[in-house]
């Protein structure tokens, strides 16, 4: 196999529960979700905004998190 099919295996596979941020997400209202979709989204925005921004709403989650979910390197399957 592969180097290039191997990864692709791993990257497709996404293995365990779903992240930290995924699970936070989930709890939220529809509109609010999608706000924090959004900024997710938003490179202009730091992962220390963001969870700032979740933590004024009485969310806790930590840079680490948040930065690996939005590079999809999460198993939640964000990518």
């Amino acid at each position: 196999m592969a180097l290039a099919d191997a990864l692709a295996t791993v990257l497709a596979s996404k293995p365990g529960p779903k992240c930290t941020v995924s699970r936070l997400l989930a709890k939220l209202d529809p509109a609010e979700r999608a706000d924090y979709e959004a900024a997710l989204a938003n490179d202009e925005l730091s992962a220390v905004t963001i969870c700032k921004a979740f933590a004024l709403e009485g969310h806790s989650v930590s840079r680490s998190p948040v930065e690996r979910h939005r590079r999809g390197g999460c198993a939640c399957g964000s990518r």
